[in-house]
């Protein structure tokens, strides 16, 4: 998952910067790199997954340009292919096609971009700035202004404390510029409604979801999913197993006692034919791990928390009995098509009005059904009815 920061300005303290840089370094444990643009900083903590030499290690750069990228840029090989003809790339890593990019395209690129992404890039040109993140805000970007209005950028808002003292999450579907944010994908803007029958729809969330998962199956590093037995992850796992020449690995979690998810976990997986490994969490494990889990998700709302227990404790076991270092699951068909808590509206409208939202979100994402968990960092979602 990578962690990335970049102070905007030459006047900050770089012992400062390291120290709040360094809160993260779990993030990206495989290497670190701070890099002096001449006009400000840009730090990574890098997690290798595609690229794995030391070449794919970032900042990138080009002409005393820098960038550095948490994200996966989908389909780069045929991006790597055009620019080809015209610079030399150091690695396999999908993020240094970005410069090239840049320098064709300008911020027009990011609209272009079948990505999930945060990055921060240093024009040498203009001696300036950009910073961008993809338009679901799947990978993590925050910012805030220094007490000489110098602004900040880093994966996660515990970077910038003690550097800023207002930190706000970068907008979705935007990128700065010199001094601005601009909108380049609005996933909420609706141009036609959709008439198709119900066959059609069918068929092309059909599609879309196997394409999604698909396109994910690539990477250097060893790949695992994430099976409960439940909508999500079982057809998440169904379809790798169909596109994937060997078994898949798939793990689970459950309490000790009555862990009813194993269960239907392990039925799928027979079905599949995955090589399936169980792992059981005691009351204990999860009361030891609760300080652990409320730092890393810089929070103590109840059901973010609750939701990432079970999720922190596969993956640290994961990370600590094997060599995988990707995980693929599932999520939100539950929210999408109105499971058992959709029960629980508090009236028939807002039910409906519930699903319409999600389903407007989704819309957008359809080809990123697929989560990527990066090891080992918990993830979660949390919902809320709308009025």
């Amino acid at each position: 998952m990578c962690s990335i920061m970049g102070y905007c300005g030459s006047s900050v303290d770089l012992a400062l910067f390291q120290e709040g840089f360094d809160r993260t370094i779990s993030r990206g444990p495989d290497d670190s790199r701070i890099v002096d643009t001449g006009n400000g900083y840009l730090g990574f903590h890098r997690l290798a997954i595609m690229g794995l030499t030391p070449s794919g290690m970032q900042p990138f750069a080009l002409d005393g340009s820098y960038v550095v990228c948490n994200g996966e840029i989908y389909g780069f090989e045929k991006i790597k292919k055009v620019l080809a003809e015209k610079y030399t790339f150091q690695s396999e890593s999908d993020c240094e096609v970005l410069l090239p990019m840049y320098r064709e395209f300008g911020t027009d690129m990011f609209a272009m971009l079948d990505a999930e992404f945060a990055l921060i890039l240093y024009d040498a040109e203009a001696k300036s700035f950009i910073a961008a993140r993809d338009p679901i805000g799947i990978r993590p970007l925050y910012y805030g202004y220094d007490k000489n209005g110098v602004i900040v950028f880093a994966s996660e808002p515990k970077n910038l404390v003690g550097l800023t003292e207002r930190i706000m999450p970068f907008p979705p579907g935007h990128y700065y510029k010199d001094g601005k944010f601009t909108c380049y994908c609005d996933i909420a803007k609706v141009d036609e409604v959709c008439h198709d029958d119900l066959e059609t729809v069918c068929k092309n969330i059909h599609d879309k979801l196997v394409a999604g998962v698909e396109k994910r199956l690539v990477a250097d590093a060893k790949v695992g999913f994430l099976l409960s037995g439940g909508l999500d992850s079982s057809l998440v796992c169904a379809i790798a197993a169909k596109k994937s020449k060997a078994p898949i690995r798939t793990f689970a979690i459950g309490m000790s006692e009555d862990a009813i998810d194993l269960k239907y976990a392990k039925q799928v997986a027979d079905y599949i034919g995955s090589d399936h490994t169980e792992f059981y969490m005691t009351k204990e494990q999860v009361l030891d791990s609760l300080e652990t889990v409320i730092q890393a998700l810089g929070t103590f709302d109840i059901t973010t928390i609750r939701a990432s227990m079970g999720m922190y404790l596969i993956c640290k076991a994961i990370h600590e009995n094997t060599d995988i270092r990707v995980l693929l699951t599932g999520e939100i068909s539950d929210e999408l098509f109105g499971y058992k808590y959709t029960d629980y509206a508090p009236d028939a409208r807002k039910k409906r009005r519930n699903v319409y939202a999600n389903c407007i979100c989704m819309m957008f994402c359809g080809q990123t059904a697929a989560f990527r968990y990066i090891l080992w960092k918990p993830g979660c979602l949390s919902g809320i009815w709308i009025s």
